[in-house]
């Protein structure tokens, strides 16, 4: 498996399905050898992890920020020399199965299997490459970013042409591929779905207010109804947005409402400066409360100490974890029409969009939830609805996908 990080050195939506996947097909009999990125300088020995050998390469310095032309060299390169290591120990009278769930790595494997004839090679597309690098930039391209735009089509196209099959997480995805890239794409996509760990997020023993206190974050010491917003701080995650709904939402609530609402942010990123700064500028300090990344073990709490989750995304939303994440701790979710949102709200899509994705459409939709309480008698069908995307039946469902060659388990 190539992947830009091991989830458990690095945490993210793409890493995190690849690692899951990983171990999974480990413990299935699979011998499974995973390339990623690394924190050292150097090159790492395999390490056997859960079932599983992590190969490492040295990350390029600052490639978390950045894709300049030698960022993108240095990534290509590093796994390729990982890649060749994998595969100078590998019987090659056996199948090879090449599943990327990052671009980058995915292609750099592909230059050096290339002209292994019994290789399987299946892209699992979390998110489009080139896509989500226009929407970090906000479509604000220089001419340097517009060059490494180019590069990036490039590589994209180089991996869909070069894979027998292509997984997507959404419809969404599906049909962004087959429309950017058709001729690539045409008759390779294939859509399965996300999961979520209901064993994990299914805290529904605890009251709200149970939760909250066992929550460290002293944010959540309160009785008024909270908000909450867990998301990466860059541009298309729009917390910007959030801020001055909460701004709009407290000018109507001063009219029309007494209840109390506090909004909680989590998660950190490029941006949170100045988040913070807006905050301020709105006289916001006593509405919103920052609390940083949250600790592994205090996710699922959160959902569930909140009242209600605020998925305030500006651009491309490939699938939604969160959604998932969320109504499996029985917590409903106000979301912006953007992407996947819609096909993964399912049922709940008429209750939980907003109509647009300016800060009064979500302010409205946040303003409706404290006139309706729109939760009661809700928790039970939230979470039966979560439950169609068992973790364990989605990563079976995956295994069985990459797993289509004619030999047994490579």
């Amino acid at each position: 498996m190539a992947c830009n990080a091991w989830n458990f050195d690095e945490i993210g939506g793409a890493y995190k399905i690849a690692t899951d996947l990983a171990i999974f097909c480990g413990q299935n009999g699979w011998d499974v050898h995973y390339v990623c990125g690394g924190k050292s300088n150097r090159c790492y020995e395999p390490q056997l992890e859960q079932g599983v050998q992590v190969w490492r390469y040295p990350r390029p310095s600052g490639s978390g920020q950045t894709k300049s032309p030698a960022h993108l060299w240095q990534h290509l390169k590093g796994c390729q020399n990982i890649t060749r290591r994998i595969l100078s120990t590998l019987d090659r009278n056996k199948t090879i199965v090449l599943n990327g769930h990052t671009h980058l790595q995915y292609c750099a494997s592909l230059n050096v299997l290339r002209a292994f004839s019994r290789c399987y090679k299946v892209m699992s597309v979390h998110s489009p490459l080139t896509d989500e690098y226009k929407a970090e930039k906000n479509f604000h391209l220089s001419l340097g970013n517009k060059l490494i735009t180019s590069v990036l089509s490039c590589i994209e196209a180089a991996c869909y042409r070069q894979s027998r099959l292509i997984q997507c997480d959404s419809k969404f995805t599906s049909s962004l591929l087959a429309k950017e890239f058709k001729r690539e794409t045409h008759g390779k996509l294939v859509v399965c779905p996300g999961y979520v760990d209901l064993e994990k997020f299914s805290v529904d023993s605890l009251t709200r207010m149970e939760a909250r206190q066992k929550l460290s974050a002293k944010a959540w010491d309160s009785r008024d109804l909270c908000f909450f917003s867990l998301r990466r701080h860059v541009e298309r995650m729009g917390v910007d947005t959030l801020i001055k709904a909460l701004a709009w939402l407290r000018s109507q609530t001063a009219l029309s409402v007494s209840r109390k609402f506090r909004l909680i942010i989590g998660g950190e990123g490029p941006l949170t400066g100045k988040l913070k700064d807006l905050a301020s500028s709105l006289d916001l300090d006593q509405h919103i409360y920052f609390v940083g990344n949250i600790p592994e073990a205090e996710v699922a709490l959160s959902y569930r100490a909140s009242d209600c989750f605020i998925l305030p995304t500006r651009s491309m939303e490939c699938f939604g974890l969160v959604v998932l994440e969320s109504f499996a701790a029985g917590t409903p979710v106000i979301a912006t029409p953007v992407g996947a949102i819609p096909e993964l709200l399912g049922p709940f899509k008429r209750q939980f969009l907003t109509e647009g994705v300016e800060p009064e459409a979500l302010g409205k939709a946040m303003l409706n939830f404290l006139i309706s309480e729109q939760d009661k008698g809700m928790e039970q069908e939230l979470r039966q609805y979560a439950s169609q995307f068992n973790r364990q039946v989605i990563l079976k469902k995956l295994e069985n996908l990459i797993g289509q060659t004619d030999g047994n388990n490579p």
